[in-house]
């Protein structure tokens, strides 16, 4: 096995991608709203300038409407400035250097993902090392991301070196390499520790990789 886990890479895209693509569209469904209301109120206010004549040949005074139009107008821009407030409140914001500006390019994204509890793959790389190969693929990064790793499981995970350590950093992908058991003061005390582990036995203890990962998703990285 090539141990790439993308059959089984459970990776979820947050709320932050979700929710700014939701407001976005009501956001221009919004503005379609106040693009009408002010074609209505535009409607209303010409006709109530002059006075028209019905078959009777009275004179109808036109225009009453005409402040509550205004409210409503007034309210759906209030509307819309609220929306896009909460819009550019939640564009992610990426420091590229020490004490560098934040960047706050709208193609920014962030997503988080797991491996998979019982479905990811372990590889014996000799001396102790195991390795698995994340697939991040559905995150739609343009460009290797920045991320934050840790393996989880139901044993012996917290002793080893290397969990949030990532290689191999792609786009679409990274590697895991677990080191070998991490000697402390604690298991010095007399709790001792297992040594090394083989890819089954960590496999057999649920170990899976869990990654929170800010990147670019746009076609061009540099747009």
């Amino acid at each position: 096995s090539s141990g790439i886990n993308a059959e089984y890479g459970d990776s979820l895209e947050l709320s932050f991608k979700f929710a700014c693509t939701k407001m976005r569209t009501t956001v221009v469904l919004l503005v379609g709203l106040l693009v009408v209301a002010h074609i209505v109120l535009a409607d209303d206010t010409d006709g109530g300038k002059g006075k028209k004549k019905d078959k009777k040949g009275k004179k109808d005074k036109g225009g009453k409407g005409g402040k509550g139009d205004e409210g409503a107008l007034k309210k759906l821009e209030e509307e819309v400035g609220d929306l896009r407030s909460i819009v550019e409140s939640n564009i992610v914001r990426v420091l590229l250097g020490s004490g560098a500006e934040a960047e706050t390019h709208q193609c920014y994204r962030i997503c988080a993902g797991d491996s998979g509890k019982g479905k990811t793959i372990w590889e014996d790389k000799g001396r102790g090392k195991l390795r698995t190969i994340v697939d991040m693929s559905g995150c739609g990064f343009t460009a290797p991301p920045i991320i934050t790793t840790a393996v989880t499981g139901d044993g012996y995970q917290d002793l080893f070196i290397g969990q949030s350590a990532p290689f191999s950093l792609k786009k679409d992908s990274f590697t895991i390499n677990m080191l070998g058991f991490a000697s402390t003061q604690f298991h010095r005390g007399g709790c001792g520790g297992p040594g090394t582990l083989s890819a089954k036995q960590a496999m057999e203890r649920n170990w899976h990789v869990k990654y929170v990962a800010v990147g670019h998703t746009c076609s061009d990285p540099e747009s």
